[in-house]
């Protein structure tokens, strides 16, 4: 991993974190702007720091955090800080963000489920509420610093709440984009996982005509999945990354997936 990367502030499952150094070997020489239409905890987008971006996701608490974090950090860090961290807490805080309406409140509530819940996990039951357990061997609150640090680079770039089809209409020549959907469930159904309207399997296909189409118009594209799509994209180059771990809350479900990137530069 490059020495200055910054530390995402969030935890996401899925997160690219572990393989940040893989994915630096695979970048564009050149691009002018950096595209994310699945940001999760933007593991790469802080390891880059691109000068100019635009950032995207369907999950609306996530783009708040990053909305409120970017205007109001300090008070935020400075909340986050004075909260107990004990599962009491947790479930009460819990039981609030589900009816919060203040946006504030609403992102600082979003920030401390997200460090205290099981393995950075985003989960919702089929009426958008969250329902992920407390969680255990939690990460450190983020510094002051390292706050700020994130901050400053989420300033230089446009962050939008939307589904992966209206960030990748806008791909253009001298764009990068870092396309990192949900893992293929290979046939199982969806348990919440990203909160409503994250994208299903059966999605694949579009993306990958959006994905094709950006191209097209002169786009780099750096595709990361669960699965080998190689005879989707004909002419990309296709690498297999180390694995990663299955979330389960039971040990002996957690299998290693293989991590398969796709580029078409």
């Amino acid at each position: 991993m490059a020495d200055d990367a910054l530390k995402p502030l969030l935890r996401w499952a899925g997160s690219k974190q572990r393989l940040i150094p893989s994915l630096l070997e695979r970048l564009p020489n050149k691009f002018d702007r950096y595209i994310e239409p699945f940001v999760g905890s933007a593991s790469l987008f802080f390891a880059i720091k691109p000068k100019k971006s635009l950032l995207s996701d369907v999950n609306p608490d996530l783009v708040n955090f990053y909305t409120q974090v970017r205007t109001d950090a300090e008070r935020l860090h400075q909340r986050l800080n004075a909260m107990s961290i004990d599962e009491l807490t947790y479930l009460k805080v819990r039981r609030k963000f589900s009816v919060e309406e203040d946006l504030f409140i609403r992102a600082l509530y979003f920030w401390y489920l997200n460090r205290c819940c099981f393995n950075g996990l985003y989960r919702t039951n089929g009426s958008g509420i969250f329902n992920v357990p407390f969680g255990s061997k939690l990460p450190s609150i983020p510094t002051r610093q390292g706050v700020l640090d994130c901050v400053r680079q989420l300033k230089k770039s446009r962050i939008i709440c939307s589904d992966y089809k209206v960030a990748m209409a806008k791909a253009k020549g001298g764009d990068f984009i870092y396309v990192d959907p949900p893992y293929s469930r290979g046939g199982g159904r969806s348990s919440g996982e990203y909160g409503l309207g994250a994208m299903q399997d059966s999605e694949m296909g579009e993306l990958l005509e959006l994905i094709r189409q950006a191209s097209g118009r002169g786009a780099q594209v750096l595709l990361s999945y669960n699965a080998d799509l190689s005879h989707e994209l004909p002419g990309w180059q296709s690498e297999i990354l180390r694995g990663r771990y299955l979330i389960s809350a039971d040990p002996s479900r957690r299998k290693a997936i293989q991590e398969f990137t796709f580029k078409n530069y």
